[in-house]
């Protein structure tokens, strides 16, 4: 318990720190009244709007406001999500507030990243305890160069060749879009291709180590199936690094998402936070930021946990350190 509790700290730091860091850009990268009105803004609608804001106020006390806010969850309000982006229109309307508009967002993101991980996982469970059952081989040597490739491939590049082969010329899937099963197979296959070739790697890797030990050879001397030896027994003793590179790539997909989104126009929170830098929609971005920087934190901590209940031994470590 106190590893987790001390974890759980330092996620809340991390947390804390990157609020400041939205904060703190929000402001560096020019005035926000500047930035959401443009550049044809008179200089009566920018004051007007550093007022509504509370941007003539001090940056301490502009602070102060900004995390009780957050603390209420209140990230303020879009000004280019229901109703014209007229400066006029603009300082007359309540905007829309962007918390609910990026949590909206959210279970799309979910649906295509744990579909692409879910897909990448298994093949690479797969492709690895392959390899490793049959190192030097061609099975090995074949998987090496289809992990490598995929890792090495350019996601942006590698969604646009998928929808000309498949979509334009073959015609068996849609170029882009939301809302059936045929949606989400390009895209998925898309943000996969990076896990797998990373997991694919540390499971071979992983399961070399374990086929290679005694008990292995004594689970094989006793008539157990192979099969057995390998997915149940020694595929279990290698979760650990297993779990690490699974962990670390879902807070990849979570954020490499964004491109991913953006060619297959798949409505997640990373097509809506490109949308929201184009259109200047300050409080929207920094909203978008939050969200998925709170979840890549959340999922770095559950692989924490998960690691204490894999391997009690991380436990009694890090109680001896003390």
């Amino acid at each position: 318990m106190p590893y987790i509790v001390r974890r759980s700290f330092h996620s809340v730091v991390l947390l804390f720190v990157l609020v400041s860091f939205v904060f703190v850009v929000g402001r560096i990268i020019g005035d926000p009244a500047l930035i959401m009105l443009g550049t044809n803004a008179t200089e009566a609608a920018l004051n007007q709007v550093r007022e509504n804001l509370g941007l003539n106020e001090p940056i301490w006390r502009q602070y102060l406001v900004f995390l009780v806010d957050l603390l209420r969850g209140d990230f303020g309000v879009s000004f280019r999500y229901g109703f014209s982006v007229l400066p006029t229109e603009l300082l007359r309307s309540e905007g829309t507030p962007v918390l609910p508009i990026v949590l909206e967002r959210l279970p799309a993101t979910f649906m295509l990243a744990g579909t692409a991980l879910g897909f990448a996982f298994v093949l690479a469970i797969v492709m690895g305890c392959l390899a490793a059952m049959h190192p030097r081989s061609w099975i090995d040597h074949l998987v090496n160069v289809a992990s490598l490739a995929s890792v090495s491939v350019v996601q942006f590049w590698l969604g646009l060749i998928l929808i000309i082969v498949l979509s334009v010329q073959l015609g068996l899937l849609p170029t882009g879009g939301y809302g059936s099963p045929a949606h989400l197979i390009l895209p998925a296959l898309t943000l996969a291709a990076r896990p797998l070739g990373r997991i694919s790697q540390v499971v071979r890797s992983a399961m070399l180590d374990e086929l290679a030990k005694p008990y292995v050879a004594a689970a094989r001397a006793k008539g157990v199936p192979e099969t057995r030896v390998v997915f149940v027994h020694a595929l279990k003793n290698a979760s650990i690094p297993v779990v690490t590179i699974t962990g670390d790539e879902l807070s990849q997909l979570l954020t490499g998402a964004m491109l991913v989104e953006t060619v297959f126009a798949w409505p997640g929170i990373g097509l809506l936070l490109i949308d929201s830098l184009a259109r200047r929609d300050l409080p929207m971005v920094q909203a978008g930021i939050f969200v998925v920087a709170a979840l890549v934190i959340l999922v770095n901590l559950l692989v924490d946990i998960a690691y204490t209940v894999i391997n009690p031994r991380i436990r009694l470590s890090s109680k001896a350190s003390r």
